[in-house]
Formats: structure tokens, C-alpha cells, sequence
């Protein structure tokens, strides 16, 4: 029986961890068995330069076959955690033939992610943002990176009140940013060692190499173009390829930099840690008027929260909880955030979780934390209900 296999990136293997799934060649010859354990990066190396293949994993199997029961464009509207995992499959070969140049049909499929994830946004922007934090980029780094940048994107233009058509502009702009280093971004998302000065030219020309695969690819729009090429420069004139700096730098480039380090922050690598989401907005605050345009930092700030949506706070009752709905303004009050308790003070699991409005006393936050050891993520979507 024929095996259904997908090639292997570089961020499917993770060095010194057992493989999830079995790899074969070309020919659908078994090469290594499942929970064989590559440990070095000279090994990872030979596997890609062969151009090796793998199984699909039985949570990849679960949602292909979730996704062929749908396409019901209410649900997935009406659903961000299935929506996001929906654009991550459709996207994966979409980007892999913009960057072999042999795409068709490139602005209908990325109109169609593009408005998909400015209606989830429109729909339930907690469950969205709640997405982001928790689902993390474990394969498919580039793809998942550039959805979780335009997702942040759309948010922040609509809180500066963009019309739907300019909003879905800048997330097809925000998702296509790094075509022109697709296969790079999977490989530095595992390396755990110093750039080569070949890479980082590769990374200070992407933007114009995923300009112009666009423009093989058929698209023309001035204002998506010029969002890409500048996503990288900074307000202090510090940034690439054209150092420019405040007023040459469009409203959209802007948006789409500052939703991208923010998710660069928050999503690690294999060489650190992602940031604590609270520490990663701290850290924006700090860059606010130098590298960030002050005004969208602030709008950022406000659209996530201090403690956005999907990430861990203790609380003065020494409850941990997460967040699950920003804070709310009524009159002169605000109101939150809210979140959901998950562990007692006696560090036990609760066996539901409790509401708690994080504008009580009892309830404040006293500190950012990480997930509770036990969590388990892939449960995560019920907390919005989903």
C-alpha cells in the first residue's frame, strides 16, 4: 500500500528528540524508523541535502481529516484556533511554489487566507490572540510565524479603524513578507549557532527576493510590494534594505515590523526561550519613538493588553490563571482582564476551571508566569468555548 508522505524540513526534526514519525527516500524506502533520535546537526544536514520524506503524524492525520469534513467557511469563521490551523495547511504548499516560481493563482488563494483571518479577528479577537500565545510554532516555523504576524497586524489596523479591503491588504502583506527566505527561516529556527555571514546577507536581501517572487507570482499592487520590502526598516532609520526611517516608511510596513518582532519575540528559537508575552510588550514600550513608531506601539499596547489573551498570570490569591478576555472599559471604569483560575494556591489542578475578573482584589495579577507544568495545549481551544 502506498505510504502518504510529505518531504522533511527543518523544523520537523528536533536534534537529541525522538522523531515522531518515520523517514523514508524518495523511492518510499524506510531510512529511519519512528523514535529514532538524530543528535547532530552534520546528520540533520545529510537528511535534508537527500531531499528525505516522512509520515504524516496522527494529529496531522486527525486534521487533515478534520479539514476535509469542512470546508464550512462558518465554522471555520466562527472557530480561530480551526482557522489558523486551516491557513498553516493551505498556506505550506502555497509558499513552497512561490518559492520554487511555480505558483498559480497566488492573490486568489491569499485573498481567501487573507479574509478568513480578518473575519476571526472581527469575530473573537481573544480567542485569536489566545491562539497565537498558545499554540506556539512547533513545525512549519515560517508559515506559522507569518500567520501569527498577520493576524497581530489585522488587529492593529483595525484599531486604527483601516476599511476591511485595506486590512486584508496588509495581512496578505504580512503573510507573504518572507517568502524570499522560506527554507532559511525553517533552518535558523533550529540552529543553535552563530549566523554565517552568507545567511545574514540572505536575511538583509529577503525582502527583495520576496518582492520579486510576488511579482513572478502575478502581483502588482504598489501599496502589498512596498508593505514587504519595507517590513524591516525602523522608524530610527536602523533598519533594511533602505535604512529608511518615519514618514518614508508606510503606514503598513509599520504595522506588519512591529506585529513581527513582537511574534519573533514570543515564538523563541532553538538557540532561547520565547519571551514571556508581558515581558515581550515591556520590551516594546522600551523601543517606543527609536526603532517603533510611538503612536502604533501605544495602539498595540492597548489592542493586546499588558497580560494579553492565551498567556499564564499569578494571582494574588496565588491562583494561576489565564487569561482569556482583555480588560473592558465602561464609562470611566475598567473592568478586567478576565481569566480562568487553573490551579488552587495548593498548586492541585482545579477540576473545572474557575472565572475569575482580574479587577477584584482577591483576583489581581501579581505576576506573569509560564504555563502550569500539565497543561496540555491541545486542549486549549475550550476555553473560548470552542
Amino acid at each position: 500500500m502506498e505510504i502518504e508522505l510529505v518531504k522533511v524540513q527543518s523544523s520537523d526534526i528536533e536534534l537529541n528528540t525522538p522523531l515522531p514519525f518515520s523517514i523514508f527516500t524518495f523511492e518510499q524506502s524506510l531510512l529511519l524508523k519512528k523514535n529514532t533520535i538524530v543528535t547532530t546537526e552534520k546528520q540533520l544536514n545529510v537528511l535534508l541535502e537527500k531531499g528525505v520524506y516522512r509520515n504524516l503524524t496522527e494529529q496531522e492525520i486527525e486534521l487533515r481529516d478534520a479539514l476535509k469534513q469542512e470546508p464550512d467557511q462558518k465554522k471555520l469563521q466562527t472557530n480561530p484556533f480551526t482557522a489558523i490551523a486551516y491557513c498553516n495547511q493551505k498556506l505550506y504548499p502555497l509558499f513552497q511554489d512561490l518559492a520554487d516560481q511555480k505558483a498559480e493563482n497566488v492573490q486568489s488563494r491569499l485573498a481567501k487566507i487573507a479574509e478568513l483571518l480578518r473575519v476571526i479577528i472581527v469575530f473573537d479577537p481573544n480567542a485569536a490572540l489566545g491562539a497565537i500565545h498558545l499554540l506556539g510554532c512547533a513545525n512549519n516555523y515560517a508559515v506559522i510565524h507569518s500567520i501569527y504576524t498577520a493576524v497581530l497586524s489585522g488587529l492593529l489596523g483595525r484599531r486604527r479603524q483601516l476599511s476591511d479591503e485595506d486590512n486584508e491588504l496588509i495581512i496578505s502583506a504580512a503573510l507573504t513578507m518572507n517568502v524570499g527566505m522560506l527554507k532559511l527561516q525553517d533552518q535558523l529556527y533550529q540552529q543553535d549557532s552563530p549566523l554565517t555571514s552568507e545567511q545574514r546577507q540572505q536575511i538583509i536581501e529577503h525582502p527583495k527576493q520576496s518582492v520579486m517572487l510576488l511579482k513572478k507570482a502575478g502581483i502588482e499592487s504598489r501599496d502589498w510590494l512596498a508593505m514587504v520590502l519595507h517590513h524591516h526598516e525602523k522608524n530610527d532609520g536602523s533598519g533594511y534594505p533602505n535604512k529608511l526611517s518615519g514618514g518614508a516608511i508606510s503606514e503598513g510596513a509599520k504595522v506588519i515590523s512591529l506585529a513581527d518582532i513582537y511574534t519573533s519575540l514570543i515564538t523563541g528559537r532553538k538557540y532561547r526561550a520565547p519571551i514571556l508575552a508581558h515581558d515581550a510588550i515591556k520590551s516594546l514600550f522600551a523601543k517606543r519613538g527609536n526603532e517603533i513608531d510611538e503612536q502604533l506601539a501605544n495602539q498595540f499596547i492597548r489592542e493586546t493588553g499588558i497580560y494579553p489573551p492565551g498567556t499564564f498570570v499569578g494571582l494574588q490569591n496565588g491562583e494561576i490563571a489565564l487569561i482569556t478576555k482583555r480588560a473592558t472599559v465602561k464609562s470611566s471604569k475598567t473592568s478586567g482582564p478576565y481569566a480562568l483560575a487553573l490551579v488552587s494556591p495548593r498548586g492541585a489542578f482545579y477540576r473545572e476551571p474557575q472565572k475569575r475578573d482580574c479587577g477584584v482584589a482577591l483576583y489581581k495579577i501579581s505576576k506573569p508566569c509560564s504555563a502550569p507544568k500539565g497543561f496540555n495545549v491541545d486542549q486549549a481551544n475550550k476555553f473560548w468555548g470552542y
